[in-house]
């Protein structure tokens, strides 16, 4: 049993107090007012959430995950007394053989990582983790090019658990320092009523529009994904409430799911959060936060009008109306607060912006916001024993949703490791350098389609990884700018969460929706309407200044307008409708919309009047055809 399928009620007093030292302990060493050895606090960092996650295991129904628990909570205390006590001794015993006992002690560590993923992930993990175990240690048996001089068992333990790397790697130490911090961050600020401020007062400003609820959802899980950066719990969050409402005003099921996951996707591209593959990047390529977030922009915004532009279309061709805002309002209890309404809860929001903006670390900057909740928290309810419970309720439940990134974070330190031990990733590119030959645009879908397909069993943090480590090599040495190639490999490591045929995303929302929600249909939808996300990425990749690397000027402002009119006609193209809404249906008006699209979406100067011109023309030929009747809300 996963840690997401454990009932509530069954939650257990100790394991919310291993998630409150777990969430506590992170946010104290984020603030960085004292120094601990990096490896010293990923080995605590493990402890600490595999003790929370064992803990958790105790709390299911069956007798299998309880056992597991019980024997996770041993090993792990056993393992990280050890490794804690012998990591600062090390530099005494290098280059000596490991005794039997710190043997003995890895191969715990080893299983404990496995098992771990296994429980919060499934099985895709470990069978990856251990297919590169048994890589590494038949190497000298493989053909040509995957031979390599292999490790033996004893090696391999050795190398993944008593040095920096492997389980205690710096993927460890981005999850310590970066992920898990900000998973702290958004549940705690959820705490204060964040989502329910969110869905609340995007109804009061779209809900009356046509397809007034599915604009709802786009907003809020926009908004929520800059600050919860996971699609499976925007989701769930944002769509119990968005999804039915879209049905309500006439949306089918499948279509409300749609816009649900795909709006939840999108905000792992929304800064300031961006998801763990985002802090992983920061890590890999040495670069600040401030360029990561800023090159997120433009996709993020091209993402979002793409979904909102095929709602507000396909409302207008389905005749759909919006819905009264009192309804949402009675739905989810919102009390009038004190100060500015509400709105002083993107306070800490706005902090985070403003001091990674400044320069500061990442963690930094986190603890901060972290900080400025609790004066949120305390300017708003007036109440010392209410900000506490808060919270401690922030931390408990922060740190347990956390409990997935911790669980496969270890398992993922195993594939990083050995896949630099052995040299996979350098094999790989070079493979893919041989089959894509000359052509970077081979290249380029070749690599796509591996992410998506990596990503279909993975979350979006390991299939990143993977691609880090196996693929990127081949793009840079290929000619595409190190940070353009990473952020390629984070969109579609992302998108496929929404790709057919797994999709967890579609899933997730076509059980919101109803049994009667094929999650395949789900994915269909879901895949067009996050078309500009499966595009725009390749655009990039040949203009790379369009993600801001070179400031903003004239040039790129023009550019990036222009891309965003490309995606209204790609929205429209797939509608088979234009605004102020007329049809537009037809192979040749699509296809004139399409090929607009595309043109307008590639900078320069004779694409951009070729899309003006074929859009002009459907838009001519539209009105024409319709006379002038604009469309007419029908009354809900």
């Amino acid at each position: 049993m996963t840690v997401d399928e454990i009932p509530a009620r069954g939650r257990s007093r100790f394991a919310d107090l291993c998630a409150l030292i777990f969430g506590a302990v992170t946010v104290v060493l984020a603030a960085g007012f004292f120094f601990l050895d990096p490896v010293l606090n990923r080995i605590l960092h493990i402890g600490l959430g595999f003790l929370m996650l064992f803990a958790m295991q105790r709390e299911a129904p069956d007798r299998l995950s309880r056992a597991i628990g019980t024997i996770g909570i041993v090993g792990i205390v056993l393992v990280t007394a050890y490794a804690y006590y012998w990591y600062p001794q090390m530099w005494q015993f290098a280059g000596l053989p490991p005794s039997s006992t710190e043997i003995g002690l890895g191969l715990i560590a080893l299983l404990m990582a496995l098992v771990a993923a296994w429980r919060v992930a499934g099985p895709s993990i470990p069978i990856i983790a251990l297919f590169f175990i048994v890589y590494t240690l038949a190497g000298a048996n493989l053909p040509a090019p995957f031979s390599h001089a292999g490790l033996d068992f004893t090696q391999i333990v050795q190398a993944l658990f008593l040095t920096g790397r492997g389980i205690y790697g710096s993927i460890t130490g981005v999850s310590a320092s970066y992920i898990v911090l900000f998973v702290l961050f958004a549940a705690y600020l959820g705490q204060l009523g964040f989502i329910d401020f969110l869905l609340v007062k995007s109804q009061k400003a779209l809900g009356r529009t046509r397809g007034g609820p599915a604009k709802v959802a786009v907003i809020a899980s926009g908004s929520l994904g800059a600050v919860m950066g996971t699609a499976y719990g925007n989701t769930a969050s944002t769509g119990a409430f968005t999804i039915p409402l879209m049905k309500r005003t006439g949306f089918s099921g499948p279509f409300a799911a749609a816009v649900e996951a795909t709006a939840s996707v999108g905000g792992q591209f929304v800064p300031p959060i961006l998801g763990g593959a985002a802090f992983l990047m920061v890590d890999i390529l040495g670069i600040t936060y401030t360029n990561v977030m800023l090159a997120s922009i433009p996709l993020a915004i091209m993402f979002y009008l793409s979904i909102f532009v095929m709602v507000d279309l396909r409302a207008a061709r389905d005749h759909l109306a919006g819905v009264e805002t009192t309804n949402l309002s009675d739905a989810i209890d919102l009390k009038d607060d004190f100060f500015f309404g509400g709105w002083l809860k993107f306070l800490p929001i706005i902090v985070l912006i403003a001091m990674l903006v400044q320069g500061y670390t990442p963690p930094r900057a986190g603890f901060y916001a972290f900080c400025s909740i609790a004066l949120v928290d305390l300017a708003e309810n007036r109440s010392l024993v209410f900000a506490i419970r808060n919270l401690f309720q922030g931390l408990i439940e922060g740190a347990r949703n956390a409990a997935v990134i911790v669980g496969i974070i270890a398992a993922a330190g195993i594939i990083a490791g050995l896949t630099s031990t052995t040299g996979l990733g350098l094999v790989l590119s070079q493979i893919l350098e041989g089959v894509a030959g000359e052509s970077l645009p081979l290249l380029l879908v070749l690599t796509a389609i591996t992410s998506i397909i990596l990503g279909l069993g993975l979350p979006t943090i390991v299939c990143y990884l993977l691609m880090a480590v196996l693929v990127a090599p081949a793009l840079i040495s290929s000619g595409v700018e190190p940070m353009v190639a990473h952020l390629f490999l984070i969109y579609f490591a992302a998108l496929s969460s929404i790709t057919p045929p797994v999709g967890p995303s579609n899933f997730i929302a076509a059980s919101i929706a109803g049994k009667d929600t094929n999650p395949m249909k789900v994915g269909m939808i879901a895949v067009q309407l996050a078309l500009p996300g499966f595009i725009v990425p390749f655009v990039f990749v040949y203009h790379p200044e369009l993600l801001l690397t070179d400031g903003i000027t004239f040039g790129i402002t023009y550019s990036l307008l222009t891309a965003c009119i490309g995606i209204y006609a790609l929205a429209a193209a797939q509608v088979g409708m234009v605004l102020p809404g007329h049809r537009a249906g037809g192979w040749l008006f699509r296809g004139m919309l399409m090929l607009g699209a595309l043109a307008l979406i590639w900078p320069g100067g004779y694409t951009d009047i070729l899309g003006f011109s074929l859009l002009g023309l459907v838009h001519i030929l539209a009105l024409r055809r319709n006379g002038n009747a604009t469309y007419t809300a029908a009354k809900p």
